[in-house]
């Protein structure tokens, strides 16, 4: 969290949030009108926030899952390059485009 402050109060449930006596202290409604500070939130708050964190260790996983398979599928192209090495005759360049356009699909998904 970057700026608590803002992030407990108003993130999740600014609607069950009020001002304490006019002093500018959150309480909350739903949980009993208790304090919902950045250093003591409330319940629903905190559940919240939990979940707001397991959308993002989820989406996490999911990019170190899609990374993952793409370096696997990279690997396997260095593989092939490594058992085809490249010759040294006027078609090299053509086999170094190859080599390239084969990385980058690799990288892209495609076979």
């Amino acid at each position: 969290m970057t700026d608590t402050t803002t992030q407990w109060r108003g993130l999740h449930n600014p609607e069950r949030h009020f001002s304490a006596f006019g002093t500018g202290t959150p309480l909350c409604e739903e949980c009993g009108d208790a304090l919902c500070v950045p250093s003591n939130p409330c319940y629903c708050c905190l559940e919240a926030e939990v979940e707001v964190l397991r959308a993002q260790n989820a989406a996490l996983i999911g990019m170190v899952e899609r990374d993952t398979a793409a370096i696997q599928r990279v690997r396997g192209e260095l593989d092939w390059i490594n058992d085809h090495p490249l010759g040294v005759d006027a078609d090299e360049d053509n086999a170094v485009y190859s080599t390239v356009s084969r990385i980058l699909r690799a990288l892209d998904g495609g076979a």
